[in-house]
């Protein structure tokens, strides 16, 4: 995590877990302000290529300094997730996570969404799609009163 004070300038690295994990997300809502919430993408240790295997998103709680992980299973591999939140959200977290994961065994591709208050639970809903998504597909919310 790199902390930015503009005020004096001074910038602030430091490690939030010793996972290997990248693609961070926080609530599009509060880009640019003070995040209690980080949904990052963790990466297979098991897997020596060059493909990023992404085996679990991982939510950081940065005010308690813990962590929980969603595991997509074996033999699935998923990319960045994204926060989407409700409607009506009570707190920074509530609301889902989206992504795309890849299923080996059954060579396809599902939209996955999580409910980001309690990442243990199963999804609240798997899609299964028409054809593969590539990994490094990159994507955002944009709620549809939005766009203009």
């Amino acid at each position: 995590r790199w902390r930015f004070n503009l005020a004096t300038g001074a910038v602030r690295e430091e490690p939030l877990d010793d996972v290997a994990s990248d693609f961070p997300r926080v609530h599009e809502g509060l880009t640019g302000s003070a995040t209690r919430y980080v949904y990052s993408a963790r990466f297979d240790a098991s897997r020596r290529d060059a493909t990023p295997w992404i085996d679990a998103v991982v939510k950081y709680d940065l005010a308690m300094g813990s962590s929980e992980a969603h595991p997509w299973g074996r033999g699935r591999y998923g990319g960045e997730a994204v926060f989407v939140p409700r409607t009506v959200a009570r707190s920074e977290d509530d609301g889902y996570l989206m992504t795309f994961v890849w299923d080996e065994r059954e060579q396809r591709s599902e939209l996955v969404i999580l409910d980001a208050l309690d990442l243990t639970q199963r999804p609240v809903a798997r899609v299964i799609l028409p054809q593969r998504v590539p990994f490094g597909f990159h994507g955002m919310w944009t709620a549809s009163d939005a766009i203009r």
